[in-house]
Order: C-alpha cells, then structure tokens, then sequence
C-alpha cells in the first residue's frame, strides 16, 4: 500500500466541528475504505490541543530556535 496510516488526527479550526465531523468521518471511511478484511480501519480522533495546535507548535519552535542559538 502506499499509504496505510493506523489513525487521522483532525487539528485546527475544523475541530471545533467536534462529534459531529468525526461520526460523518468515520461512517464514510467505513464506507469506502477497500481491504478492511485485511487490516484494521484507522481511527479517526481529533487533536488534543484543537485550535491551537499550530500556535502551540510555532511557540515551541520559536523557543527551541533561541535555546540553540544562545548555545552556540
């Protein structure tokens, strides 16, 4: 397979959409996934931190950026 993740994690703005994205996500995936007697179908789960995932991350970055910087 070319691609055969065991999860989706759905992040940013869409997540706020909450139960109702993911009951929709996961009935059409179940649906149209091809070779479920083969393997497990992926779950599909939304990110823990929603919204702010990528302000999070590009906080972390920024301070990961500056650690290495004053080290060198």
């Amino acid at each position: 397979a070319i691609l055969d993740p065991t999860a989706f994690v759905i992040g940013g703005g869409v997540s706020e959409a909450g139960d109702f994205l993911l009951t929709s996500a996961r009935q059409t995936l179940s649906d149209k996934l091809s070779g479920k007697r083969q393997r497990p179908t992926p779950e599909i789960r939304l990110a823990r931190l929603g919204n702010r995932a990528g302000l999070i991350g590009a906080a972390d970055l920024a301070r990961t950026n500056s650690q290495s910087l004053r080290a060198s």
